[in-house]
């Protein structure tokens, strides 16, 4: 009996064995080293809890928070920690498992629904950011049109990310490319290899839609935000030395009166006369405060208290944004730029297409990240939330 569950088990472990062979040799799969599983595994149970445990995090903190979600930019940045939470529930534990394993464990079903999934929601997330860059715009540089950022239209706008994330990977379901494994074996994704005109052409349109044209939308937009601010803080400056000229010559008109005062007395001249030209010192003396304070007034227009803590708010989000979107183009450049290689090249090494993916999967671990060391009402409000002895006041503005 013993022996006969030996046999079984043997038959199990072959058929198991022969079918992954089948696979490296349908899909010129070329296998990592156990050691280099391994350590993929590891990296991926790394950035799989951090990304997990911060973006739910960052979804409960903003459900508990009334105050969080009455911004319309903070609702973009609900639906990029839902999408970021997406490819780590989709995407991390299938290739994980499969690492450990040292083959892929899911099957041809398993691997078309994780490519799909995990390019779905990478997607969503490059177009929410691409969104968040057009607020931040609106925001900052043109700020007369920010009325028209209100939730109504922010709900359509994270639909529309939505949808044109599914429009963008779907075709690979329907026959124009299609879902496959990567080099390494253990992960799935577009076949960038099939040399067929209508894969190439799917490949070199969602270079465009998907990467190109997303980062030149948002290189634009912060661009024109950094030169609004250089610009306002240049006016800014300028302004603020003319009021410190106007000063000075108050000051020297003031010194005058006395040193006129002291003359007019030592040569005796008569006090009618005397007060005459002090009156008339005394109006040009008045006329130059008022002057002053238009002038100081002035600067006010170009920020006055509230604005000026406005824009002051709105600048430390825009850079938040702007380090978000920084990051997000260098985790994800190295894996366009392979996946592209790879439609002239089929001999890339191995490690060479790896490590690009491997860099890509930590995108959704990096948002949370960077939200905790960037942004102290983000750690006020986790602290408020989750550690219930810690009353942690909440600024206004986030």
């Amino acid at each position: 009996m013993s022996a006969m569950g030996n046999d079984v088990d043997h038959n199990i472990s072959s058929t198991a064995l022969d079918e992954w062979e089948q696979l490296i040799i349908r899909y010129n799969i070329r296998p990592l080293s156990s050691a280099g599983y391994i350590g993929c595994a590891v990296y991926l149970v790394i950035i799989g809890v951090i990304a997990t445990v911060g973006n739910l995090t960052t979804l409960i903190m903003f459900s508990r928070n009334k105050k969080l979600r009455n911004k319309p930019h903070n609702m973009l940045l609900i639906n990029l920690a839902a999408s970021d939470l997406g490819i780590s529930v989709f995407g991390y534990p299938l290739t994980t498992s499969s690492c450990f394993a040292q083959r892929y464990l899911w099957g041809m079903v398993g691997c078309k629904v994780q490519g799909f999934a995990t390019f779905f929601f990478a997607m969503a997330d490059m177009y929410t950011l691409t969104m968040v860059s057009v607020y931040r715009w609106v925001a900052v540089c043109v700020p007369e049109y920010n009325y028209i950022l209100n939730f109504s239209l922010t709900m359509k706008v994270i639909l529309g990310t939505w949808v044109a994330a599914f429009l963008t990977t779907a075709p690979p379901l329907v026959g124009m490319s299609e879902y496959t494994f990567e080099p390494f074996g253990t992960s799935c994704t577009i076949d960038w290899d099939d040399p067929s005109p209508l894969n190439v052409f799917y490949v070199y349109l969602l270079v465009f839609v998907a990467y190109v044209l997303p980062v030149a939308v948002m290189c634009y937009c912060y661009y024109k935000v950094r030169v609004f601010v250089a610009v306002m803080c240049y006016c800014y400056y300028k302004v603020r030395v003319s009021v410190a000229v106007m000063c000075y010559c108050y000051y020297k008109v003031r010194v005058s009166v006395a040193v006129m005062c002291y003359c007019y007395y030592k040569v005796r001249v008569s006090v009618a006369v005397m007060c005459y030209c002090y009156y008339k010192v005394v109006i040009r003396s008045n006329q130059l405060v008022r002057a002053m304070k238009m002038a100081q007034r002035k600067t006010m227009t170009l920020g006055e208290a509230e604005d000026a803590n406005i824009t002051l708010a709105e600048n430390k989000v825009t850079w938040i944004s702007l380090i978000m979107v920084t990051v997000f183009v260098i985790i994800w450049s190295p894996y366009t730029f392979v996946c592209v290689w790879a439609i002239y090249d089929k001999d890339i090494p191995v490690w060479l297409n790896t490590l690009p993916t491997m860099c890509a999967k930590a995108s959704c671990m990096l948002n949370p990240v960077i939200f905790y060391l960037t942004n102290p009402v983000f750690r006020n409000t986790f602290m408020a939330t989750f550690c219930r002895n810690k009353v942690t006041p909440l600024p206004k503005n986030m």
